[in-house]
């Protein structure tokens, strides 16, 4: 659908549809902020990471830039500094499946500040990336 779809979920046995959110192409796994006052989405099918706010359910920003290619799955820093996001890029040079383009950077994690609201770095990771996990350490 290119939604972010909302449930109320009150009723776990009955989820009522609270909101959708039009975002665009092929939009995965969407992950609240650590503060809970956003949503990060990012789209597969754009090439960007779109950001909705929770107050309003609007969309307040799009990030696009060097590395998003396929963005996949998101991770935030423990004090929500940062986000990190894995891209599903084949190696430059092969065709990005769905698409019919070739890709030109391969699949990279790139590291958003997400006060800035801006690409800090990216890493080179190889190919087809499908997603990550972290665990907070004491």
């Amino acid at each position: 659908s290119g939604e972010l779809v909302v449930f109320d979920l009150d009723d776990p046995a009955r989820p009522e549809l609270m909101n959708s959110v039009a975002l665009g192409p092929r939009p995965f796994h969407p992950v609240f902020s650590p503060d809970g006052r956003t949503v990060w989405v990012p789209l597969k099918g754009a090439d960007e990471v779109a950001i909705v706010e929770t107050a309003n359910w609007t969309v307040s920003d799009r990030i696009r830039g060097d590395g998003l290619s396929q963005p996949h799955a998101i991770e935030f820093s423990t004090d929500g500094g940062r986000a990190f996001v894995t891209n599903n890029a084949v190696e430059p040079g092969e065709l990005i499946p769905g698409s019919g383009q070739a890709s030109t950077t391969g699949a990279r994690l790139v590291v958003i500040n997400t006060e800035m609201r801006e690409i800090e770095s990216t890493l080179t990771l190889g190919q087809n990336l499908t997603g990550m996990g972290h665990r907070q350490v004491q």
